[in-house]
């Protein structure tokens, strides 16, 4: 009986229960829709794994773009970053055209891998560049005193001659993003990017600059920790780290503090290549930087 105060409550305790199940009720729906959601999602980001799979092992072995070098003795009297277009039109770069000329040939290249510190520039400030030039010194001087020791001599009195120091120098070719990826075009662009493992991988020497400085916008400390976050750069290290080991990888801070990547004091040792490099970030900077072309200066 509705007008009985017994009824009356059991008539708002039926409700309460009804509207509370149908509450529930929406909740299940919700969550399972969502669980649904998420495996859609899931099996979608597999597909499109799988689609990318054999596109990045291509790049394993394959180049969608010539490797473009500078000369070592080229690159120190630069004295700045100067853009690929530049180099090009006065006739300063070395083309490798094919995976095979790069794997299979005689050269000897050092690899540059950085962080950039402006959205346009990747060395501003001219912080970066005067530690390439160093790191291409001791690299000479460490593969000179290297043949002065399969050769016989001695440290003292042989090894460590200016003139096969040059000599080795003369021979290096340097790959480094902002003077060997075309800037100004995005077609190309992303042509070399697509062909970075290739470039990595196959380089003699792998050198990390991580010179403290300053981003430019953001103001933001670049150093190698920094370095060490960044996705663009430890894909670069992965793919020669897999290939070569990290006995010819280096990380140089300055011009004076250039050591082999193992031996530094700032990197971890007893961690496995997937611990050091599992977690890394692209910020929304980075992708704008590269998808388009930089300015010009």
């Amino acid at each position: 009986p509705w007008h009985t105060e017994g009824g009356f409550v059991s008539a708002i305790t039926a409700g309460s229960i009804a509207g509370g199940l149908v509450v529930v009720a929406a909740l299940v729906v919700a969550i399972v829709a969502c669980a649904r959601k998420a495996r859609r999602l899931e099996r979608r980001q597999q597909l499109e794994a799988r689609k990318r799979a054999p596109a990045a092992l291509h790049t394993t072995h394959h180049m969608n773009h010539s490797a473009v070098l500078v000369p070592a003795s080229t690159f120190v009297s630069l004295g700045e970053l100067r853009a690929y277009e530049d180099l090009r039109d006065e006739g300063k770069l070395i083309y490798r055209d094919s995976f095979s000329a790069l794997a299979h040939g005689d050269d000897y290249i050092v690899f540059f891998s950085h962080q950039w510190t402006s959205f346009d520039h990747p060395d501003p400030a001219n912080v970066q560049y005067p530690v390439m030039v160093a790191a291409l010194l001791k690299l000479a001087e460490e593969k000179e005193a290297d043949n002065a020791v399969r050769e016989g001599k001695t440290r003292a009195s042989e090894a460590g001659d200016a003139t096969e120091v040059v000599s080795i120098l003369e021979r290096m070719l340097v790959w480094v993003d902002y003077s060997s990826i075309p800037q100004r075009s995005e077609a190309t662009l992303k042509l070399a990017i697509q062909s970075l493992s290739a470039y990595s991988s196959l380089a003699a020497e792998f050198v990390i600059v991580a010179p403290t400085c300053h981003h430019l916008q953001t103001g933001a400390v670049c150093d190698f920790e920094s370095y060490r976050r960044r996705a663009w750069c430890r894909a670069e290290q992965l793919c020669h780290l897999f290939r070569n080991g990290m006995d010819d990888m280096w990380l140089a801070t300055s011009p004076k503090h250039i050591e082999r990547l193992h031996t530094s004091k700032k990197h971890p040792t007893n961690a496995t290549p997937e611990e050091l490099y599992e977690r890394g970030a692209i910020t929304s900077e980075e992708v704008r930087a590269r998808r388009r072309p930089p300015r010009r200066p």
